[in-house]
C-alpha cells in the first residue's frame, strides 16, 4: 500500500468541506452525511481488513507450495503494515468527493485517480499493467452490482444531492457517496 499522493509530484491535496464556501445549511448537511458515512464505513473497512487477513492466513496454511505460501504471508504483512493508513485515506477521499459536490460532473472519469501524463496525446496508445486493469474491472463490477441492487435508493439520493448542489439529479456514477465514488475512494486508499 503506497501513499495516495504527495506534493512533490504536483498533485494538489484533496479539497475538504472546510475549504469550500457552501451555505451554512448545505455545509451542515454535508458534514452530517460525512459523519454518518464515516462511522458506518469505518466499521465496514475494519471488518473487511480483518476478514482479508484471516483469508490470507488460511490460504497460506493450506498452500502446497512454498512460493504460494510466501506470497500469502508477504501480502498479509503488507496489509498489516498499511492497515492504519487505509481508513484515514478512504475518509479523506470521501470528504473530497462531498467537497466537490458543486464542481462540474466528471462523466467517464473511471476509477483512475492519476492524471493522464502530459506526454500522451489522445491519439496515442499506452500500455496498462494487467493488475491495474483487473482492479478497475473488479471495481466497475462491484459498483455496477451495487447500483443494480439499490437503483431506487440511489436514484432518490441522487435527486436529494442534486437539490443540495443546486443542479440536476446526480446519477449513480457521479453521486458523491454512491457505489462508484466509494469504489474510487477504496482504490485511492489502498493504492
Amino acid at each position: 500500500m503506497q501513499g495516495a499522493g504527495n506534493s512533490l509530484g504536483g498533485v494538489s491535496p484533496p479539497p475538504t468541506l472546510a475549504q469550500r464556501s457552501f451555505p451554512r445549511r448545505v455545509r451542515m448537511l454535508l458534514e452530517g452525511v460525512l459523519e454518518y458515512a464515516s462511522d458506518e464505513l469505518e466499521r465496514g473497512l475494519a471488518l473487511t481488513l480483518n476478514e482479508q487477513e484471516q483469508q490470507l492466513f488460511k490460504l497460506a496454511e493450506q498452500a502446497r507450495n512454498n512460493d504460494v505460501q510466501a506470497r500469502c504471508f508477504e501480502a498479509l504483512r503488507e496489509i498489516k503494515r498499511g492497515r492504519a493508513d487505509v481508513t484515514p485515506r478512504f475518509l479523506i477521499s470521501l470528504e473530497a468527493s462531498l467537497a466537490s459536490l458543486r464542481d462540474p460532473p466528471r462523466h467517464g472519469a473511471g476509477f483512475s485517480s492519476q492524471p493522464m501524463p502530459s506526454s500522451l496525446s489522445l491519439g496515442q496508445l499506452a500500455l496498462v499493467e494487467d493488475v491495474e486493469m483487473d482492479e478497475q474491472v473488479v471495481l466497475n463490477e462491484i459498483a455496477g452490482r451495487a447500483e443494480i441492487r439499490n437503483s431506487l435508493v440511489l436514484f432518490l439520493l441522487g435527486q436529494r444531492f442534486g437539490v443540495i448542489a443546486g443542479r440536476p439529479a446526480f446519477d449513480a456514477e457521479t453521486l458523491p457517496v454512491g457505489p462508484h465514488a466509494l469504489c474510487r475512494a477504496l482504490r485511492d486508499a489502498v493504492g
